[in-house]
């Protein structure tokens, strides 16, 4: 065996990885960037929340005007606004209160700064946006009807949980019987790699629980906790994240076209 062949290839495959994951990841980057560096910029007469926005906004139209974000792409961040908007005031509203935003804003919705639907939305796009970088082909993904139905209990469950028993660990061994046997495909130059969503999926609500320690440290938005000082966010967090994720994973499979879900 030629090492050094193989160390060469492994070193393209990864680089080529990377890039992918970072073209599919832009929309998220730019959006976490800018949250952070938000509370350095003072625009007189602009809230920083409603600065955001607008940042958001520009961002989005480079990408639609440079082609670089495409209309099934675009149609998810429109989809993602409506649920995490609607989640966002129930979540923020005074009788729930389990997060909010300490700073005004002109450009909202009760409670709830338009901003913060990018947020959402720039997990959605990532989905969609890797989807289609990297051609993933799906093996034995779960039927329309089992993936909506699953879809609606997580989502009903973000506000049941306050007033009735919390069932995401159950909605959890629901996930294991029903992808039990999927599997999804990538090529990135000769060898196609193999890997299960939901593993795929925690690995990326892991990267987002870490990207919400990064906006609660700028104080974004904080928790009930995190209101006299910074503390990390719990891990409890991260298992909603993982709900969340696995819930746009659900909603941008459903958007695919029939021969991207495989046999």
């Amino acid at each position: 065996m030629n090492y050094s062949i193989v160390v060469q290839n492994f070193l393209k495959e990864t680089l080529i990885f990377l890039k992918k994951q970072a073209s599919s990841a832009l929309f998220g980057g730019l959006m976490l960037f800018f949250l952070l560096i938000s509370q350095y910029i003072h625009i007189p007469g602009i809230y920083r929340y409603d600065l955001l926005f607008i940042g958001a906004l520009v961002i989005q139209a480079v990408l639609i005007w440079t082609r670089m974000e495409r209309p099934r792409e675009i149609l998810a961040i429109v989809i993602f606004h409506i649920f995490a908007i609607g989640m966002e005031i129930y979540k923020t509203s005074a009788a729930i209160g389990s997060w909010s935003y300490p700073e005004p804003s002109v450009l909202a919705i009760a409670t709830v700064p338009l901003f913060t639907g990018f947020m959402y939305s720039s997990v959605g796009s990532y989905i969609a946006r890797a989807w289609r970088i990297n051609n993933f082909l799906f093996k034995n993904l779960p039927h329309k009807a089992v993936l909506i139905s699953v879809a609606v209990l997580i989502y009903v469950n973000f506000f049941t949980n306050h007033f009735t028993y919390d069932v995401r660990w159950i909605i959890f061994g629901l996930l294991i019987i029903i992808f039990w046997k999927t599997k999804f495909y990538v090529t990135l130059t000769h060898k196609t790699y193999r890997m299960h969503p939901l593993i795929s999926n925690g690995l990326l609500a892991l990267f987002v629980w870490l990207a919400e320690q990064v906006g609660t440290f700028a104080r974004v938005w904080i928790y009930p906790n995190q209101a006299l000082q910074w503390t990390p966010v719990s891990f409890q967090m991260f298992t909603s994240w993982y709900m969340l994720l696995i819930f746009s994973f659900i909603i941008i499979s459903l958007l695919q076209p029939k021969e991207a879900h495989g046999q």
